[in-house]
């Protein structure tokens, strides 16, 4: 995998203040500190695999404290309480197929937003928002307009804050792990050439748990627009978009 960032473009890149805590770019001294804080994340997760594997590897966090991405960390007294990381490709290859897109179309102009985690305890502050607008500051700082993220149709909290940013669901991916089996992810995207918006008239309500259905509706061309709470449990809004997305 060669991925080079361009680091001209990215030097007046800081972090804004965070809602609570301070926020900066993390380097490879941070390293024991970010492995330490997802093992702590994962204990606690209510589903294993809301967690991107991916990132599960020392070797892909030392590449994102490096010249392959960038990553941003948020202290609270000295202790890490919350960090993400962006890929950002050079070139028109990255080879990798759970990114859900095809090796050929994975471009100069894309950033893969990773993992963004809060430590247990700091939840209902508005990092994760906070983390997600990061990497979109970051996407826009290298010219990068289009940017995507997989997420679990099952946490309904990170895929909604993703749709809070603009984001639309375009459909599922199922990666493969070999440490978890098979995955499912939406894929989702946020593009600054285009702003979505759906027709309101094919609007349907789908429990994001019920899979089957919403696959049905994504062949029909149908994307994600919105979620909507119902109690503990969340629906996602599809619709036909007034006109097709963009694409590269």
């Amino acid at each position: 995998m060669e991925l080079t960032m361009t680091k001209s473009k990215l030097s007046n890149y800081a972090p804004l203040q965070p809602p609570c805590g301070e926020a900066r770019v993390l380097t490879k001294a941070d390293f024991t500190a970010i492995m330490d804080l997802r093992e702590v994340v994962f204990a606690a997760l209510p589903n294993r695999q809301f967690l991107y594997p991916e990132d599960d590897d020392e070797s892909f966090i030392r590449d994102h404290l490096g010249l392959e991405g960038m990553s941003v960390g948020i202290f609270d007294g000295g202790q890490l309480i919350g960090f993400t990381n962006v890929t950002l490709p050079d070139g028109n290859r990255l080879g990798e197929p759970w990114l859900g897109i095809p090796g050929r179309r994975v471009q100069r102009h894309h950033a893969l937003l990773m993992n963004g985690i809060v430590r247990p305890g700091f939840e209902g502050n508005g990092l994760h928002k906070y983390l997600i607008a990061e990497r979109l500051r970051i996407a826009e700082a290298d010219n990068r307009p289009l940017a995507r993220v997989l997420a679990s149709p099952y946490n309904y909290r990170s895929w909604g804050n993703f749709i809070w940013h603009g984001f639309i669901v375009k459909g599922f991916i199922r990666p493969y792990e070999p440490k978890f089996g098979t995955l499912l992810r939406y894929v989702m995207d946020v593009d600054a050439r285009q702003k979505l918006v759906g027709n309101r008239e094919t609007s349907v309500l789908v429990d994001s748990r019920d899979i089957e259905k919403q696959e049905a509706y994504f062949e029909q061309g149908m994307l994600g627009f919105n979620r909507v709470m119902d109690g503990p449990t969340a629906s996602i809004e599809l619709m036909h978009p007034i006109e097709p997305p963009i694409e590269y």
